[in-house]
Formats: structure tokens, sequence, C-alpha cells
């Protein structure tokens, strides 16, 4: 992702996890993760502490690992969501 993503100075990402048929996942994403927890750990990797995740996902829950600090979980139909701050959740994810 570093090499896509302008990371230095970004403050707030909004991710929505895509679902279904219409996606193929490549890259190094084992088959056993739960893609918006790799989504996240990539981001971490490459965003600055004080940044902002938004991250959506066509589930009943995002879960993001044991010590993972959630800012707000909420739903919007069929999609569940949470935002946390980046310095948070390194090491959890």
């Amino acid at each position: 992702m570093r090499r896509i993503l302008p990371a230095p100075g970004l403050d707030l990402v909004v991710a929505d996890v895509p679902y279904g048929r219409q996606v193929h996942w490549g890259g190094a994403v084992p088959v056993d993760v739960y893609p918006a927890r790799a989504a996240v750990a990539g981001l971490c990797a490459v965003l600055d502490d004080h940044a902002v995740l938004a991250v959506t996902a066509e589930t009943r829950k995002i879960g993001l690992g044991a010590g993972s600090v959630i800012l707000e979980r909420f739903r919007v139909g069929t999609r569940a969501g949470v935002v946390a701050r980046v310095g948070d959740l390194r090491g959890s994810v």
C-alpha cells in the first residue's frame, strides 16, 4: 500500500471492503485472514498514529482483534462499520 497511498499527512481514511462475486482478492492475503482486518492492518502499516480509519464491510460485525480500541461501531443496512485511531490499533490487527 505504501507505493499507492500518499500516507504522510493523511488524517482520515474511509474504506468500504468489497464483498461478493464482483471482487477478487489478490496479493499476500492468506485465505484464513478476514479481509477487513487485513485491509486495516495494511492501512495501519502506512498511516501515522493520529490518523483515523472508518471501515465498513458487509458483515454483522467487524472484528479487529483483541485489544483494539474502537471509537465507534455502527450499522447501515447490511453493512457494519468501525471508526478507530491508527495508534490505538497497532499491535492488535
